[in-house]
């Protein structure tokens, strides 16, 4: 019989040989180059230092599977509360793709059509007096191409309309997805606050991610990050009381990667309807804005398409000024990141991010 110490010793180090197996000293980029992980962290670390970025989480995977996890940094400065894998970010319009791939497994359930006038499932009266509001899909929704503005209260008036014939052209759209999401909480039987135990029990418990929350709970104070602009903080925690199917994700890095995992793997959404969202169903006007500052070109539903020197990838972005996150991946190799930041500065770290994983220099 093992000594309780030799006993305490061997577990220490088998359970040491698992972690060290699980998260390997090198990735590997998309351009084929190995990366090591330390010099990775500490390349980021110095970014970060110089963009005075308080906190972040990176996830890295290749072939579908995370292979980097790393916590920098600060939660909330003033306590001194540190980054860890339970630390929950804002995910801002990274909710976004999460969504679209619900509403796709939902239609792949045969729950909705993606191709079905939104209205003949619940008609939208503020846009009674345009009846080209009829003629709104998901999918327009899904790829921005619904028309409708980003939100109603960037118009004078504050009143929603419709700014081109739908299905015709690009305009980001988080009106889009709340419509969007009243037809889904219909067809659910659910509401705007039941909405998200029903995502939260068909799709994110059945992934893994335990720690994602599109509705507030009761609990949640100590593992939210606090967001900074430019070193302060700008406003008091967000607490989204009903579904925002735009913005209103609390995520972990960790529950993050598990999504784009998914998505990679095929599982839950099949090979074919994962085909079918990823096609792509717009192109951006030349010199768009999201072209110059991200470099992409096209959507398909819920993600955007970014052309590299190995292919195209998907990604999205979010930013809630003092959050900002991004992602990116690949389905050939199954190689991709996710990275969370609490400042406003995240995405110029995190397109240095991109660059590494995609480049490898």
């Amino acid at each position: 019989m093992l000594h309780p110490l030799k006993k305490t010793s061997l577990l220490l180090l088998t359970f040491l040989t698992l972690l060290a197996a699980k998260l390997p000293a090198q990735v590997i980029s998309l351009s084929g180059r190995s990366l090591d992980t330390a010099a990775l962290s500490n390349y980021i670390q110095k970014q970060m230092d110089s963009l005075k970025i308080p906190g972040a989480a990176v996830c890295i995977l290749n072939h579908k599977q995370v292979v980097y996890r790393h916590d920098f940094g600060y939660a909330n400065l003033e306590q001194k509360r540190p980054v860890t894998e339970a630390t929950l970010f804002e995910a801002a319009s990274m909710t976004k793709p999460l969504f679209a791939y619900y509403v796709n497994w939902l239609a792949q359930k045969g729950m909705i059509s993606l191709d079905k006038p939104l209205y003949q499932y619940l008609p939208l009266p503020d846009l009674d007096y345009d009846p080209r509001y009829q003629k709104i899909t998901a999918r327009m929704v899904l790829s921005h191409t619904s028309g409708l503005p980003n939100w109603r209260a960037d118009n004078r008036g504050q009143e929603l309309d419709i700014k081109f014939e739908p299905g015709s052209q690009f305009s980001y759209s988080g009106e889009g997805y709340d419509y969007l999401a009243k037809v889904v909480a219909k067809i659910t039987h659910t509401n705007a606050i039941t909405l998200g135990a029903r995502i939260r029990q068909d799709l994110l418990l059945p992934l893994g991610m335990r720690s994602s929350y599109l509705v507030w709970q009761d609990g949640l104070d100590n593992r939210l990050a606090t967001g900074y602009e430019d070193g302060k903080t700008p406003r008091e925690i967000w607490k989204p009381k009903v579904v925002n199917a735009a913005s209103s994700l609390l995520a972990t890095c960790s529950d993050y990667a598990r999504f784009l995992s998914a998505v990679l793997s095929n599982q839950p959404l099949t090979g074919a309807n994962t085909d079918r969202m990823l096609s792509r169903r717009i192109k951006l006007p030349a010199g768009h804005i999201i072209t110059q500052y991200f470099g992409w070109t096209d959507w398909a539903m819920g993600f955007a398409i970014k052309p590299t020197a190995f292919g195209n990838v998907y990604a999205h972005g979010g930013t809630n000024e003092d959050f900002q996150s991004n992602f990116m991946i690949d389905r050939k190799t199954g190689t991709g990141f996710v990275a969370m930041t609490n400042s406003n500065h995240g995405h110029e770290l995190n397109k240095k991010i991109e660059a590494l994983v995609i480049n490898g220099q």
